[in-house]
C-alpha cells in the first residue's frame, strides 16, 4: 500500500467512525427523550387506568425499538472505531513523520497548532545504575478542542422561540432587532446564539413573511407550531385585536369573546386563547397614542414542531473532543542549538 492510498483509507475509516458516533449519539437522545415523553404522559393518566390505555402501550412498543437502535449503535460504532484503530495499526509505518513528511504534496501546506507542555524527571533504572529521564506529556491547546453540540437543548429552544417573537415584535425596528439579540447573546454567547438562528438551525417555518411595523402601528406576536386556517385564523386575529383595544372595558372584551363564539364553538374558543395568545397583550400604544388610535396587527411566528426536533435536557451532553492532532507526536531535544538525541517518536494518539 502507498502513503496516498493509506491516508485515504485512513480518513474514509475516520469519517465512517464519527458517522456512527453521531448515529449512537442521536439514539441514546431519541431515547431519553422518548422516555421523558412517557414519564409525562404517565403523570397524566390515572393508575388505574394504565393497564388499557392505548397510547401508553404504544409508548411501550417503542421504546423497545428505541433500546434496539441504541444496542444496533454501540455495535456499529465499535465495529467503526475498531476498524479505524485497524487501518493504523497495520500501517503503523506510515505513521511516522519523520521518514514520511516527504510523502506529503508540497502544494498543501501545513497548519501547526499550538500545544501544551508538561515534563518531569523521573528516576528509573538503567544498566544497574538509577538514572533521570525526562518525560513529558503533550496537551491540546483551547483552539484544537471541539465543544460545539449539533443537538439544541430545551433551554436553547425556550430562548430562540423568545427571540425570534420579539424580533417579530419589533417589525424589523433596528433598536428591537438589538435588544432581542442581546438576550439571546447574554444567554448562549453570541457564537453559539449565531449558530442558533441561522442555516435552519430554528428559524421560523414563515421567516420569509416577517412583518414590518409602519408608524403608529403595534404588531402583537403569537407564537405557535400549529398554523390556524380559516375561519379561525380571521376570528382569533379580530379577537386580540378587540382585546387589546379594549384594555380593561369589561363590554368591549365581553363582546369580542361573543364573536369570538360566532365562528367557533365554546370549547374550542378556550383552546384558541390559550393556546394563541400573543406574547406581548400587554404591551402599551405608542408613545403619544391611546389604543384606538393605533392600528393593531396580529402576526403568527410558525415554528418546527417540537416532535421533529432532536432535543436534550442539559446544554452538555457529550464531553470536549480533540480530532485534530495528529497520529503520533515527535519528541525533538537541542543544546547549545544542535540536536542532543535523536528524535523520539510517541505512541499512537
Amino acid at each position: 500500500m502507498s502513503f496516498l492510498d493509506f491516508q485515504v483509507q485512513v480518513n474514509d475509516a475516520v469519517l465512517v467512525s464519527e458517522n456512527k458516533r453521531i448515529a449512537l449519539k442521536t439514539a441514546r437522545q431519541k431515547t431519553v427523550n422518548h422516555r421523558r415523553n412517557k414519564d409525562q404522559l404517565l403523570r397524566e393518566i390515572r393508575a388505574d387506568a394504565r393497564d388499557g390505555d392505548e397510547r401508553l402501550a404504544a409508548f411501550k412498543k417503542s421504546e423497545v425499538e428505541f433500546i434496539q437502535a441504541v444496542n444496533a449503535g454501540k455495535t456499529a460504532y465499535a465495529e467503526a472505531a475498531k476498524n479505524e484503530w485497524a487501518k493504523l495499526s497495520a500501517y503503523v509505518k506510515f505513521t511516522n513523520p519523520v521518514e514520511n513528511i516527504e510523502s506529503l504534496k508540497d502544494d498543501c501546506p501545513i497548519l501547526l497548532f499550538p500545544l501544551r507542555l508538561e515534563t518531569r524527571f523521573k528516576k528509573i533504572e538503567r544498566h544497574g545504575e538509577v538514572v533521570d529521564q525526562l518525560w513529558v506529556r503533550v496537551f491540546p491547546d483551547e483552539i484544537a478542542i471541539n465543544s460545539f453540540e449539533s443537538d439544541l437543548s430545551n433551554t436553547e429552544v425556550r430562548n430562540a422561540k423568545a427571540y425570534w417573537l420579539a424580533r417579530w415584535k419589533a417589525g424589523k425596528d433596528v433598536g428591537g432587532n438589538r435588544g432581542a439579540w442581546r438576550s439571546l447573546a447574554s444567554a448562549h454567547g453570541p457564537g453559539r446564539a449565531y449558530w442558533l438562528i441561522s442555516n435552519g438551525n430554528y428559524v421560523p417555518v414563515n421567516l420569509a413573511n416577517e412583518p414590518e411595523k409602519t408608524e403608529g402601528e403595534i404588531i402583537l406576536t403569537i407564537g405557535t407550531e400549529d398554523a390556524l386556517a380559516e375561519p379561525e385564523l380571521s376570528a382569533t386575529i379580530a379577537y386580540w385585536q378587540a382585546v387589546w383595544q379594549a384594555d380593561k372595558d369589561s363590554v368591549r372584551l365581553d363582546q369580542a369573546w361573543r364573536d369570538l363564539r360566532t365562528v367557533v364553538s365554546e370549547e374550542r374558543a378556550i383552546i384558541l386563547l390559550k393556546e394563541y395568545k400573543p406574547a406581548n397583550i400587554k404591551d402599551q400604544p405608542p408613545a403619544g397614542l391611546t389604543r384606538n388610535e393605533t392600528t393593531v396587527r396580529v402576526s403568527f411566528v410558525i415554528f418546527k414542531k417540537t416532535e421533529e426536533l432532536e432535543t436534550k435536557l442539559h446544554a452538555w451532553s457529550q464531553p470536549p473532543s480533540a480530532n485534530i492532532l495528529p497520529e503520533r507526536f515527535v519528541f525533538l531535544a537541542f543544546q547549545d542549538g544542535k540536536p542532543d538525541m535523536s528524535p523520539q517518536l510517541g505512541n499512537l494518539v
